[in-house]
């Protein structure tokens, strides 16, 4: 295992909480990976999607969600808080970004966001000039806890769109209230042509990708999830 030293610790949403580590070592990910963690104190196993792409400094970001008294989440920050350290048991994942010059089209659900933010990064970092959206589902605005960062990068990047979606309350501008998955068919994509990285709930997910094949006859190559 790989000691990581916690750099930061900071609340970016109500109850969602950023990590950044430095590891003893530099560590071999893709954008879209996620981080096998082992707690400091009770040696509990977390897995969490890289927030970051592969950084030259070799830091690694985890957004850690559900952070209330009582969850597993809120020990695991506090043993962070306490010991300032964890380990890296490895990396896994096998939907990272490909290369590729078809339009990328990122569904995210609730803390899926995690996942897709490290595509967009690495995606912005690359040569290519492909159409970028970002679905980010999510209960309500409040919990969309990057949404105005993520409003402004897109309006100094003319290919990336930014589509908010909330199951109840008022949506940010240019949002929409509804199902995940219903909204997004509805935004009238080219499918079909297009790189789907998809990342929720494991039934949101696999429902997903059975419509995309069914109803948009897409290849099921170009559709990138670690849900089986």
């Amino acid at each position: 295992m790989t000691p990581l030293s916690v750099i930061a610790i900071r609340e970016i949403g109500m109850a969602t909480v950023e990590v950044i580590f430095s590891p003893e070592r530099a560590l071999d990910y893709r954008a879209g990976q996620y981080l096998i963690l082992r707690s400091p104190v009770t040696d509990t196993r977390f897995y969490f999607s890289i927030a970051s792409a592969p950084l030259p400094g070799g830091q690694i970001v985890i957004q850690i969600g559900g952070v209330e008294a009582g969850a597993p989440a809120y020990g695991l920050v506090a043993e962070l808080r306490l010991a300032h350290y964890a380990h890296c048991e490895g990396i896994g994942g096998d939907a990272s970004l490909r290369e590729s010059d078809r339009p990328l089209v990122m569904i995210a659900g609730g803390s899926g966001y995690t996942y897709a933010r490290a595509l967009l990064m690495e995606e912005l970092r690359s040569g290519r000039n492909r159409s970028l959206t970002l679905i980010w589902g999510a209960s309500r605005s409040s919990a969309l806890y990057e949404y105005e960062w993520l409003h402004h990068l897109a309006q100094g990047v003319e290919r990336l769109t930014v589509i908010p979606v909330v199951l109840e309350g008022e949506p940010p501008p240019g949002g929409h209230r509804g199902n995940l998955l219903e909204v997004t068919y509805g935004l009238g994509l080219d499918f079909p042509r297009s790189d789907l990285y998809v990342c929720g709930r494991p039934e949101m997910v696999r429902k997903c990708r059975a419509q995309m094949v069914a109803r948009w006859q897409l290849d099921p190559g170009h559709f990138y999830s670690d849900v089986q």
